[in-house]
C-alpha cells in the first residue's frame, strides 16, 4: 500500500504552533518598547530644557565678559595713546641730538677732506706748505678734542634730561596719589612740556569773587605741600586764572587783581603746611588772558576760573654742563 502523507507536514505544523505562541509575546514587546521610548523622550526633553537654561546663563556671562573686555580695551587704548605721545617726545629729542651730532661729524669730515687736499699739495711743495700743514694739523687736533668734549657734554646732557624726565614722571605720580580723593572736585594732574601741572577749579578752592581758600581746598593744598617737601629741586609757579566777567569788590579791583591775590593766598597755605623754601615760589596772575575754552557759556566760564600750580625741575645742573 502507498503511504499517504498528511498535507500539513510536521515541520509546517510546528512552525504554525510557534507563530501562534509568539504573537502575544511580540505584541507585549512592542508595547514595552513604546513605553520605554516615551519615557526616554520625557527624560530627553527635561535635559534639553536644562541645557537651554544653562546656555542662557552662559550667554549672560558672555555678555558680562564682553562688557568687561570693552572697558579693559578702552583703558588699554588710553594707556597706549599716552605711551605713544611720550615715545614721540623722546624720538623728537633724540632726533634733535642726532642732528647736533651729525653737524659735528660733518664739520670733522670737512676738515679731514681739507687736510687730505693740503697733504697732496704738501708733497708738491713741502717747504712752502709745511707751516700750513702743521697749522691745519693743530686745528684738526683741536677740533677733534673739541668734538670729543662736546660729545661728552652731550652724553651728560642726555643723562640729566633722562633724570629730569624720570623725576617729572615720579613727581606726577606722587602728587596724583596724594590728591586722589579730590579728582571728582575739579582737580587734575598731568605732564606738559616737561612740567607737572596741578589744575584746581574755583569750585574746589574759592567762593565766587573771593580770595579766601575754602576748607576742602586747604585740605588738598596740605596734601600737595607734604608731597612737595620731598622734592627740593622743583620750582613752583602759581598761576591764577579768571573768566572774562568784570569784577570789582572791596577786596579786589578787577580780574587781574583777583588772579594775583588768589595765587599768593595759595602760596601762603602751601608754606604754612610744608617745609618749603619761599625762593621756590613764583606767584602769577593771568586774569582772563589765558582761557582754556571760550567764555561763551556759564559752564565754559566755570572751566576758565581755575588755579594752576606748575612744577618745573631746576635746570642748574643742565646750565652748569652747558657753560663748561
Amino acid at each position: 500500500m502507498k503511504n499517504f502523507q498528511n498535507p500539513i507536514s510536521s515541520k509546517n505544523y510546528s512552525s504554525k504552533i510557534l507563530t501562534s505562541i509568539q504573537k502575544p509575546f511580540t505584541l507585549n514587546f512592542v508595547l514595552l518598547f513604546s513605553v520605554i521610548l516615551y519615557l526616554s523622550s520625557c527624560v530627553s526633553l527635561g535635559r534639553f530644557e536644562e541645557s537651554e537654561k544653562a546656555r542662557e546663563k552662559l550667554k549672560t556671562k558672555l555678555k558680562i565678559c564682553e562688557t568687561s573686555s570693552d572697558s579693559l580695551k578702552a583703558s588699554l587704548d588710553n594707556v597706549r595713546n599716552k605711551n605713544n605721545q611720550l615715545m614721540k617726545d623722546i624720538d623728537k629729542e633724540k632726533a634733535d641730538k642726532e642732528d647736533q651730532k651729525t653737524k659735528f661729524q660733518n664739520d670733522l669730515s670737512s676738515l679731514k677732506g681739507e687736510l687730505t687736499k693740503m697733504t697732496q699739495n704738501y708733497e708738491a711743495s713741502k717747504a712752502q706748505s709745511k707751516g700750513k700743514v702743521e697749522e691745519l694739523l693743530s686745528k684738526l687736533e683741536a677740533t677733534q678734542t673739541d668734538l670729543q668734549s662736546r660729545e661728552n657734554k652731550l652724553r651728560e646732557v642726555e643723562g640729566v634730561l633722562e633724570n629730569m624726565k624720570s623725576m617729572v614722571n615720579s613727581l606726577k605720580q606722587n602728587i596724583a596719589d596724594a590728591l586722589l580723593g579730590f579728582k571728582d572736585l575739579g582737580l587734575s594732574v598731568y605732564v606738559k612740556d616737561g612740567k607737572v601741572y596741578v589744575s584746581l577749579s574755583e569750585q574746589l578752592l574759592f567762593r565766587s569773587g573771593s580770595i579766601d581758600v575754602e576748607s576742602k581746598g586747604k585740605e588738598a593744598l596740605r596734601g600737595l605741600a607734604v608731597a612737595l617737601e620731598t622734592q627740593p629741586d622743583i620750582n613752583i609757579l602759581i598761576e591764577g586764572h579768571t573768566d572774562n566777567v568784570p569784577i570789582s569788590t572791596s577786596q579786589v579791583k578787577d580780574n587781574w587783581d583777583l588772579s594775583v591775590l588768589r595765587a599768593t593766598a595759595i602760596i601762603r597755605i602751601l608754606m604754612e603746611n610744608g617745609n618749603l623754601d619761599p625762593k621756590r615760589f613764583v606767584p602769577s596772575g593771568r586774569g582772563e588772558s589765558m582761557p582754556v575754552v571760550d567764555n561763551d557759556t556759564k559752564e565754559n566760564r566755570s572751566k576758565n576760573r581755575r588755579t594752576e600750580i606748575i612744577l618745573t625741575p631746576k635746570l642748574d645742573k643742565l646750565y652748569e654742563i652747558l657753560n663748561q
